[in-house]
């Protein structure tokens, strides 16, 4: 009798402690998992690499179109289909991109800078501008960016425009 008792009692302990488990713990754990997939998604992007792998600058070609010794704009002169590029921004080859990060490319004296702005841009999920097809259609990208949403102001002041640039950014 005292064995039955006690097999009983070892039962529902071991019930008890599966319902906590699973209650718990188990969503917990599946929040975590979640929470990761989220955050590995956001350190590829912070890389500027995709989720296959492939770097941002490997994914597109850019060509500095300069006037003389100063930038005029930065054409895509090719494109990796669903490359990272093309996915975030799309980007389509003979796009001239014309603002990187807020900041307008015409006039630049080094290219190079520009073309870093440009995969800056993907890294810190920041708009470009484009001008696309023959007649010249003036786009920013990506195109999911909230209509009417309010660009960030720049001044000549970087810290500040670092500054303005974390208020905008959620807190959660």
């Amino acid at each position: 009798m005292r064995m039955a008792f006690g097999l009983v009692g070892m039962l529902v302990t071991l019930g008890a402690v599966i319902l906590i488990i699973s209650h718990f713990y188990l969503p917990h754990t599946e929040e975590v998992l979640r929470q990761n997939r989220k955050v590995g998604e956001q350190v590829r992007q912070m890389a500027g690499v995709d989720e296959n792998g492939l770097k941002t600058t490997e994914s597109v070609t850019l060509a500095p179109d300069m006037s003389g010794s100063k930038l005029d704009n930065i054409l895509v002169t090719s494109i990796v289909a669903g490359g990272p590029m093309e996915k975030y921004f799309g980007l389509k080859k003979d796009d001239c991109i014309i603002e990187a990060n807020g900041l307008t490319l015409r006039g630049m004296n080094d290219p190079e800078m520009a073309k870093a702005m440009v995969f800056e841009s993907y890294q810190r999920k920041l708009p470009l501008t484009v001008l696309r097809g023959s007649e010249g259609q003036k786009l920013t990208l990506p195109e999911t960016a909230a209509p009417g949403a309010a660009k960030p102001k720049r001044t000549g002041d970087p810290l500040q425009n670092q500054l303005d640039a974390l208020q905008g950014m959620p807190t959660h």
